[in-house]
């Protein structure tokens, strides 16, 4: 203990961690909220994505939850030698978060891709091909969610001696190998959703601008946000980053510092993918706020404007201007209940079938 200088003693990073953690349980939080909220207005009916959203959603407040613990009680965000001279017993429930932090990412990742899978199906419903390539990709997405999280589960053996290494006879696989290789196959995966739709959307005989927001929704379903008319892949990166924080870092070798890291990553990706599951089902919500914000602006200007001129105008345009004023109300709500009613999946699927 004494040769550990000063400064690394109070060396601590878990605070990036704890804000990530908490940050993120709001954002998917809402965003999640939002999505039974839109559901509700479009008056769906609760489909099999809303189902898979919940799951998804629990195991990404999970990843949270296990990282906020494992600051607490595994201190995460100190150096291990720091860990191992002031608070050994601490080391047992870091390496359980170690342990169960694959598992519960691999679910994380697997349902926020079966629900964007399954808006595809919808909108794919004349497309032979590609409905075979989405239920392709969603037996492989599953495929691999099961086999990283059976690996991940029996990493060590017994499991076990992933905290406790004085079992006779225990022994555990290559782990950082395991986290590196294990995170390759997330990045193949946005890659194939991302260009999965992309060819039924620039074969479709509509006006460019229809063409090139149906471009944005299918990036924004892909894991991507659009920002000042450029798509960012904001969820490959993100699985790109964790990629090569494994491959550059063990794991194992000052884990408890470089915990932060990995699961800060984690954490985000998993985030991202869930609000970009949620994100293509707003539309119904925004149209509906847009609505009512333009009919408020215009009924304050057309009153103010009334007591302006009203005095001065001559009865029958009085009569005119009061029948002009109940056509665009009636035109209106007529709108708003159209957008209310309308689903996004509907939306693309008549834009895309017509």
């Amino acid at each position: 203990m004494s040769s550990i200088s000063p400064e690394r003693m109070n060396e601590y990073s878990g605070y990036v961690l704890r804000d990530v953690a908490i940050a993120f349980t709001v954002l998917e939080t809402v965003a999640v909220g939002l999505r039974f909220v839109s559901l509700k207005l479009s008056q769906k009916p609760f489909g099999i994505d809303d189902a898979l959203t919940i799951p998804g959603y629990l195991c990404c407040l999970g990843l949270s939850i296990l990282s906020l613990v494992g600051i607490h009680v595994g201190r995460i965000g100190y150096h291990l030698d720091v860990v191992e001279a002031t608070d050994p017993q601490a080391l047992v429930p870091w390496a359980k978060c170690l342990y169960a932090t694959p598992i519960i990412y691999s679910a994380a990742c697997c349902f926020p891709r079966m629900v964007l899978l399954t808006l595809y199906l919808r909108i794919f419903n004349k497309h032979k091909p590609y409905r075979i390539a989405c239920y392709s990709l969603m037996v492989f997405i599953v495929a691999f969610a099961i086999a990283d999280m059976m690996a991940g589960a029996f990493e060590c053996w017994p499991v076990s001696y992933m905290w406790d290494s004085t079992i006779p006879g225990g022994h555990c696989d290559n782990i950082p190998q395991f986290y590196r290789w294990g995170t390759l196959p997330n990045v193949i995966i946005d890659l194939m959703m991302l260009i999965l739709p992309q060819p039924v959307i620039w074969k479709l005989q509509v006006h460019k601008h229809v063409r090139m927001g149906l471009v944005a929704t299918f990036l924004t379903g892909s894991m991507q946000v659009a920002i000042v008319r450029e798509p960012r892949l904001i969820g490959m990166i993100t699985s790109i980053c964790r990629c090569v924080a494994f491959f550059t870092n063990n794991p194992l070798i000052d884990g408890t510092w470089i915990s932060v890291t990995f699961l800060n990553w984690s954490i985000i990706e998993t985030g991202v993918y869930l609000i970009a599951a949620c994100l293509p089902c707003y539309r119904p919500m925004v149209k509906l706020v847009l609505e009512r914000t333009r009919t408020a602006v215009g009924s304050g200007y057309s009153s103010r404007g009334s007591k302006v001129t009203s005095a001065n105008r001559p009865p029958n345009l009085q009569r005119i201007h009061s029948t002009d004023q109940d056509v665009e109300m009636a035109t209106h709500l007529s709108r708003k209940l159209d957008f209310s009613r309308e689903s996004d999946e509907q939306n693309l699927v008549t834009k895309i079938t017509a």
